[in-house]
């Protein structure tokens, strides 16, 4: 009980000058402390009779109820002179609210025991007012953060999340050539070795409605090699783009005796419409590079399969680069008169069956896109 009163007692005497009538003295400029209290000067406090560690410490003890007043009784006239001076009653105000976060209800109770301080009470006095009027709610723990502190400290610990995202952002892009590279190679996703300029073969073979048969060899192109987002004449590799031909040259199309299908291809970005063309136009970049380099390929096709088609649209082009594959489609053999669109969808369909099997992702699969038009069959 003598712990609470005295606590009570030290705010009391604090506020009793806080809340006097008559004019105040000017405030004095000093330095802000971490609670954002203006501390006034040394001087001041010299002049009041007492020191800077008394009002931060001990008149702190005071008002969380730490020192007893029956067994440091000189605590009271210490008290009594840090209220003297408004600059220093202010500053311990100051501290009260914002380090040790007394409530509203607090605050106007305090108002009532203010108004019974002005009387000049003895110490048994405020025991028995005391008594007759407790204390609101539950004291403040000595020592407890303030929400002003707190916030500060929270707004450090944003701070220093946000540095630390921007630094494993930077790593990050710095190693997706790498690393990435590494996890697709794990998974079988590309050869484990590569030149720079590597495609990746599987064979097929497919049947048109009315059983006539075409075989077809699928070529993607790897190394983390697309098509650049928006565009159709260049692709990438986490690397400054380049012209698609310098790959294209290097594809071995010796056994294609019966033509090329350049396959375009468009990511989940953008509107449908404007995909489409540009997955059509891919292709038909593909068509000129091979008319320009092959002079003995005997057919030249085209083949759009139109947009990609998430569940969720993504608008992240690193994240949709495996919609942008480079294809080229062999055509090993074929049967006369054979409808070239059913049966090269019943061998892509029949090719992806199996690189599934082996536990690879085919890149290609046109079920995934809104389209599947043949040019030039």
């Amino acid at each position: 009980m003598l712990k609470k009163i005295s606590w009570i007692l030290g705010i009391a005497l604090c506020l009793w000058v806080l809340n006097s009538c008559g004019p105040k003295a000017a405030r004095v400029t000093g330095e802000t402390d971490q609670f954002g209290c203006q501390e006034p000067p040394p001087s001041v406090f010299t002049a009041a009779g007492i020191d800077a560690e008394f009002a931060q410490s001990k008149f702190g003890k005071i008002v969380t109820g730490d020192i007893n007043l029956k067994t440091n009784p000189e605590v009271i006239s210490l008290a009594s002179k840090a209220v003297t001076d408004s600059r220093i009653s202010s500053y311990l105000r100051c501290l009260a609210i914002h380090r040790d976060g007394y409530t509203k209800e607090q605050a106007a109770y305090l108002e009532e025991l203010t108004s019974f301080m002005r009387t000049g009470p003895t110490a048994e006095e405020f025991i028995k007012w005391k008594s007759e009027n407790p204390f609101p709610g539950t004291k403040p723990e000595a020592g407890n953060a303030t929400k002003q502190d707190e916030l500060v400290q929270a707004r450090e610990a944003i701070q220093q999340l946000q540095q630390e995202v921007q630094a494993a952002q930077s790593r990050l892009e710095q190693l997706k050539a790498s690393e990435w590279s590494a996890i697709a190679r794990s998974h079988n996703w590309l050869p484990e070795k590569e030149c720079d300029s590597a495609w990746k073969s599987n064979e097929g073979e497919g049947r048109d409605a009315a059983g006539r048969r075409v075989r077809v060899r699928i070529n993607t192109l790897t190394q983390e090699y697309r098509w650049v987002f928006a565009r159709s004449d260049v692709v990438e590799a986490y690397s400054p783009p380049i012209d698609p031909r310098a790959h294209v040259k290097k594809l071995n199309i010796s056994n294609a005796k019966f033509g090329i299908v350049c396959v375009g291809t468009a990511s989940s970005e953008g509107e449908r419409g404007e995909e489409e063309s540009r997955a059509k136009g891919r292709a038909e970049r593909l068509q000129i590079i091979f008319r320009e380099e092959f002079n003995n390929v005997p057919a030249l096709y085209s083949l759009s399969l139109g947009q990609f088609q998430h569940k969720q649209k993504s608008f992240n082009p690193q994240a949709t680069r495996d919609e942008r594959r480079v294809i080229v489609i062999e055509i090993l053999d074929r049967d006369q008169e054979v409808n070239l669109t059913e049966a090269i969808k019943d061998a892509l369909l029949k090719v992806i069956e199996k690189v599934r099997q082996e536990g690879a992702i085919p890149f290609w699969d046109f079920r995934d896109y809104t389209a599947f038009d043949l040019y030039g069959a």
